[in-house]
């Protein structure tokens, strides 16, 4: 996977985390339009980038237990 297509599906993943409209780990995967398989890694990936997320069984979505929130920027030196 390219790097554009990873933090662009790392960011949709925060967005629907903080939201807390993940659903169950099938739904989740649906909407971002990867396999659970897949779903599982990239939680773990939100994991080493320091986030601690998870799944709410009484909400029915994947949450953040701390406060912290993925950033991602592109700065330019043009």
């Amino acid at each position: 996977m390219d790097t554009v297509r990873m933090i662009s599906l790392l960011s949709r993943m925060d967005q629907l985390i903080r939201l807390r409209a993940t659903g169950c780990p099938k739904e989740f995967a649906d909407k971002l339009e990867v396999s659970v398989r897949s779903l599982y890694y990239y939680i773990a990936k939100l994991k080493e980038l320091g986030a601690q997320v998870s799944y709410n069984r009484c909400c029915n979505s994947y949450e953040y237990i701390n406060e912290k929130r993925l950033q991602i920027g592109y700065f330019s030196t043009i």
